[in-house]
């Protein structure tokens, strides 16, 4: 999707910062599984690695509203 959304003069930029983003929020996770675990047990410590992909689909519910979104592959929704 970026590729396709971008600015073309910038599709490298915004793929290196989306893969810095990326790295990053996993560096994070990885860090405070642990500790959050800690705090609840492992019952409990999926949980939190769920939020992201649920983050992501409602990212992506509201992407389909702007009219932009056409553009994602070749406009088939």
């Amino acid at each position: 999707m970026i590729t396709e959304l971008s600015d073309q003069d910038y599709i490298g930029t915004a793929l290196t910062v989306q893969t810095s983003v990326g790295f990053g929020i996993t560096l994070l996770s990885i860090r405070l599984l642990p500790s959050f675990v800690h705090m609840v047990s492992w019952t409990f410590g999926f949980t939190f690695l769920a939020l992201g992909p649920l983050i992501g689909i409602l990212s992506l519910f509201l992407l389909r509203k702007e009219p932009d979104s056409r553009k994602i592959g070749q406009g088939k929704k």
